[in-house]
């Protein structure tokens, strides 16, 4: 049995707890980040997770923290909350969201400011941007992402901001970076970053700036979430073999 959307808070919010590693999640945390947390603290109690037979996967992990979910929902007769379960109305009710709501309007804002902080952090760092062959297949899917919004990416920023990442573009055209999609990146719309940039910077850069109701509302298969898995995977496996 499985969730019907893991995206989806169940009543009284997502909670988690292993009693190995001592984890607990705080009660509305995320799937995603209840994952990301767990992953990290197996990762740090490597001798006992490999003692207790915990996932040492992304895949194993999200099966087991879906589980609890699944478990939880059984105990209480959530079962609308369960794939095959009752399409009754849930028991509480989903704050609707709309592209028009304070809400999103606000994270909009917070998202704005964050990626312009990237892109300044990024490049005052002097770091390099990541390979070519990665900023291609990122923009690869960025390109065919229903979240990149079409238009005039300028509209999406104020003047200031906006002049800020017209700079950064000419900075970008200095260093030569391009990719075979550059003329069909625009903007995300679930992080508001100009794609044309965002492919070629460091993940540490994003995932610095980047808020979990942000991560919640990237599609899922965005390369940002494939590669974020790939790092905490490799996070986990490591600290097993370190103990």
């Amino acid at each position: 049995m499985t969730l019907r959307n893991r995206q989806s808070q169940i009543p009284q919010g997502m909670r988690f707890y292993d009693p190995v590693t001592k984890y607990e999640a705080a009660p509305g945390t995320s799937f995603r980040l209840i994952c990301e947390q767990w992953a990290m603290a197996i990762r740090g109690n490597g001798a006992l997770a490999r003692q207790a037979g915990l996932p040492t996967t992304m895949q194993g992990i999200e099966q087991a923290v879906e589980q609890y979910q699944v478990a939880i929902c059984v105990k209480n007769g959530w079962n609308n909350y369960l794939q095959g379960g009752s399409e009754s109305a849930a028991p509480f009710p989903q704050a609707v969201r709309t592209p028009q709501s304070r809400q999103t309007i606000r994270q909009s804002i917070k998202n704005v400011a964050a990626g312009s902080e990237i892109l300044v952090e990024w490049i005052a760092s002097g770091a390099e941007a990541v390979a070519p062959e990665l900023a291609n297949g990122r923009a690869a899917v960025c390109a065919s992402c229903p979240l990149n919004e079409q238009g005039d990416w300028s509209r999406w920023f104020t003047v200031p901001v906006a002049a800020a990442i017209r700079k950064a573009l000419d900075t970008r055209a200095a260093w030569k970076l391009s990719t075979p999609s550059d003329d069909r990146l625009m903007v995300c719309k679930a992080c508001s970053c100009p794609l044309p940039l965002m492919v070629h910077v460091p993940l540490e850069f994003k995932l610095k700036r980047m808020s979990a109701e942000t991560k919640a509302a990237l599609d899922p298969g965005c390369w940002l979430i494939a590669e974020e898995k790939a790092l905490l995977l490799k996070a986990v496996d490591e600290g097993l073999k370190k103990q």
